[in-house]
């Protein structure tokens, strides 16, 4: 009876032991459902991430943290050991970055099953979690930094390549490269930065080297060598403009290259960079040479004459078209010329805004005479003259030394003070009447000189002279178009007309004389009105002697010639003034 009662009481101590431990359980449960620091959705008390406290953080507040601990290890460095040296670099340019998903979702892990909760609540008291960091790699970025650092040991493939000549085409056999594969490194990045400890600044990582084949194999370059032997055999005729030649063999052997989209696909194609202008100067022969743009006038009009570019061989897609033929064995491939630039074509004359006229001068003269004949020659010379924007007109640069070889006569002109003939003797009424176009166009004037000597048929001190070389008489265009300068003539009269487009009024607005010596300083003032508001007031000048042959100190202005003295021989006289074609 008493063993009984024994066995009884035994198990109702196993029950009653066993009751308390569920009810232990049971208070340890409720505890921690009830303990804000272990309860609901926050992380749990003493839990770190990345060397942070991230204790207690509700949902909002972690994916915040995880952000900010994400942007600074983007300039986590890396160090690559390809075995033969290291390049150090950071985890933004290879694609490394925290993985911000399974960081969280090492996080939330941490909590386990249900069962345990009791007993990780007590833990939370007594210990802390550490939680790593999780890192992902783009493959893509990847791959585009490892084509851009230099990497000790790293060297390319060569691919296969073709050289042709008269005798027949081959394959050259490519090399392998040494390189890091991509995959491989993504996968020892993303290890070796899940393990680093997050204090550290640097993560070296091993990136060994390994052989690198080239992407076509020499079977397939040999097989296209084969087939651009046969298709450049017998070249096609190329038409190009009036031309038909064949293509010289060696030539076109020597553009050919090898082509693999796709590492399976193999084929020849020509070189363009090789080709291209290799084909222009083979043909260069077949283009056109243009005409550069000019100017006429009829009926006061202004037109533009020419101005065709000149063509030059070969339009875009050339090479292409080339190409096509030879794989299809064509016997003919027309190519296309294509318009060249010209430094005047007619693009050009028309922004230069030479639309009406805006200015223009008539002096008068005797018929039939040389000088007349003179005048003829140098307005001929210089009808269709354009002053660009900003550029200069040398009336004597432009028409150069008047000699009998031109058909310049003699004629009176001014040396000494003196009115003499000289050959293109009357030129200088042309220079007056272009020079007063010029004053009133609203131009300005580099150098120039007045007549010594005045004549009535000018405008008094409005004038111009020239000679060879100097006194030159010089036009600047500061306006904003183009000046075409239309000299038109009679047997009694010249005429300059100049063309641009009207941007100033111009008046002469007052004239001053005074001596000096027994000459006259004349000074004519301009007053120039610009549609921008703009008003600007110059002066032009001239000095005139009293009469021929006398200079301004009223001293003979001819040049004699004095005994040398027995003492010494005297210094060489002045060279004389240069002569003035006027008259």
């Amino acid at each position: 009876m008493s063993r009984v009662l024994q066995t009884i009481r035994g198990r109702w101590a196993l029950v009653w032991g066993a009751g308390a431990l569920l009810l232990l359980y049971g208070l340890l449960m409720a505890a921690s459902f009830l303990d804000p620091g272990f309860a609901g959705e926050d992380v749990e008390r003493n839990v770190t991430l990345a060397g942070e406290d991230i204790s207690g953080l509700d949902a909002e507040d972690l994916e915040r943290a995880v952000e900010r601990i994400a942007a600074e290890r983007q300039d986590l460095r890396i160090v690559l050991d390809t075995g033969s040296g290291t390049a150090t670099t950071d985890a933004r340019s290879l694609g490394l970055s925290v993985d911000h998903d399974a960081t969280i979702e090492q996080v939330d892990e941490g909590e386990g099953p249900l069962l345990t909760r009791p007993f990780r609540w007590i833990g939370s008291f007594v210990g802390q979690r550490d939680v790593p960091l999780r890192h992902q790699v783009d493959e893509s970025v990847l791959r585009s930094s490892l084509s851009e650092t230099e990497l000790p040991g790293v060297t390319e493939a060569s691919e296969p390549s073709l050289e042709g000549d008269a005798n027949g085409v081959r394959a050259v056999a490519g090399t392998p490269g040494a390189g890091v594969d991509a995959a491989d490194l993504a996968d020892a990045l993303q290890d070796a930065a899940d393990a680093a400890d997050p204090a550290l600044d640097t993560v070296r990582v091993r990136a060994p080297l390994t052989e690198i084949a080239p992407l076509v194999s020499d079977e397939q370059a040999d097989a296209a060598a084969r087939d651009a032997e046969a298709a450049t055999a017998s070249p096609p005729t190329v038409v190009v403009g009036a031309v038909e030649r064949p293509l010289d063999v060696t030539a076109l052997r020597s553009w050919l290259v090898l082509e693999a989209d796709d590492p399976s696909e193999v084929d020849w194609t020509l070189d363009e960079s090789l080709a291209a202008p290799a084909l222009a100067e083979l043909y260069a022969d077949a283009g056109t040479a243009g005409t550069d743009a000019s100017f006429t006038v009829q009926d006061g009009v202004v037109q533009i004459v020419g101005g065709e570019n000149p063509t030059t061989c070969c339009g875009d897609g050339s090479v292409e078209r080339l190409d096509d033929a030879l794989h299809d064995r064509a016997e003919t491939v027309d190519l296309e010329l294509i318009p060249a630039e010209s430094e005047r074509d007619r693009e050009w004359a028309e922004g230069l805004g030479i639309v009406e006229e805006v200015a223009s001068f008539t002096t008068t003269h005797t018929c039939c005479q040389n000088r007349v004949t003179n005048i003829h020659l140098i307005a001929d010379a210089t009808r269709g003259v354009v002053i660009p924007p900003g550029e200069t007109f040398s009336l004597n640069e432009h028409v150069g030394q008047r000699t009998a070889e031109k058909g310049y006569l003699p004629a009176g002109g001014i040396t000494n003070g003196v009115v003499v003939d000289q050959l293109g003797g009357g030129i200088s009424q042309f220079t007056t009447t272009l020079f007063n176009a010029a004053f009133f166009a609203g131009l300005d004037f580099g150098e120039y000189q007045a007549h010594s000597i005045y004549f009535s048929r000018y405008p008094y001190g409005r004038e111009a002279t020239l000679s060879w070389p100097h006194p030159d008489l010089q036009i600047r265009n500061t306006s904003p178009y183009g000046v075409l300068i239309w000299p038109s003539y009679t047997d009694t009269e010249i005429t300059v007309t100049l063309y641009s487009t009207k941007h100033v009024d111009v008046e002469q607005t007052g004239q001053t004389t005074e001596p000096q010596g027994v000459c006259t300083r004349v000074r004519t003032e301009r007053t120039r009105r610009f549609l921008d508001g703009r008003v600007e007031v110059d002066t032009v000048g001239a000095l005139y002697r009293r009469r021929e042959g006398e200079n301004c100190s009223g001293e003979s202005s001819v040049p004699t010639t004095e005994p040398a003295a027995p003492a010494a021989p005297p210094p060489p006289p002045p060279a004389p003034p240069p002569p003035e074609a006027g008259g």
